[in-house]
């Protein structure tokens, strides 16, 4: 197992290796090429300083990449898990990818001194901005990846991107689906699929609007 000190890209052998960063992507073992937009981090892990979260990829790696490992550090269990431990206050980016060269894995990661204390505090400053503008909301922390079924309304507004989306159409509601769901945060090409995902819950496409490469869509479930 080799470690590159010029970007902490470290190549997988046989033996499990100790290599930089959360949450890694794969690179190719060839110099580092430019991704593509469709590669970009898809998600974001927030830990605090000293602790850390297993991360199980979908396929193996060959090459992991971790953009600042002051801030976060990946330890490679085997070619499909990752443990991703933060270690100084800041945000980084992981890339793992294949034998070929393709992105299997992307994510950023940012690191708190204590996340519990900065989640209170994004707490408070939602409440406190609503209460400004005189409106009254119920404000929690729900990680949508980890914590199952996503809470339900009757209206739900979800400004996410096509990842989170798909695994909240997957794992579902914690009650009755909403009768009216707004998906933005879109790519053009990406609507269709999220559409199709949530038809499942007896949510239906009414209308689609895009402006350039995005695009937002509603949907409805009938009474």
């Amino acid at each position: 197992m080799k470690t590159q000190v010029t970007s902490r890209r470290a190549r997988l052998g046989t033996a499990v290796a100790a290599l930089a960063i959360a949450l890694g992507t794969v690179g190719a073992a060839a110099p580092a090429v430019a991704q593509p937009s469709a590669a970009r981090p898809a998600e974001t892990i927030d830990i605090s300083k000293g602790t850390g979260t297993l991360v199980r990829l979908s396929e193996p790696m060959s090459d992991v990449f971790v953009a600042n490992d002051t801030v976060a550090d990946v330890q490679v269990r085997s070619p499909t898990q990752l443990y991703v431990f933060g270690k100084g206050s800041g945000e980084t980016t992981i890339y793992a990818t294949s034998k070929s060269g393709r992105v299997v894995y992307a994510t950023n990661v940012r690191v708190a001194q204590n996340l519990a204390n900065v989640n209170e505090i994004i707490h408070a400053a939602t409440l406190a901005n609503a209460a400004a503008n005189g409106v009254e909301v119920r404000a929690e922390r729900f990680d949508l990846l980890r914590d199952g079924p996503a809470p339900t309304a009757p209206t739900v507004a979800a400004n996410l991107l096509r990842p989170l989306l798909l695994a909240v159409a997957r794992a579902g509601f914690g009650g009755e689906p909403p009768r009216t769901l707004i998906a933005s945060g879109l790519l053009r090409h990406e609507a269709g699929e999220i559409a199709a995902a949530f038809a499942a819950h007896g949510l239906r496409e009414l209308g689609r609007r895009e402006t350039a490469e995005w695009a937002a869509v509603l949907l409805v479930r009938p009474a």
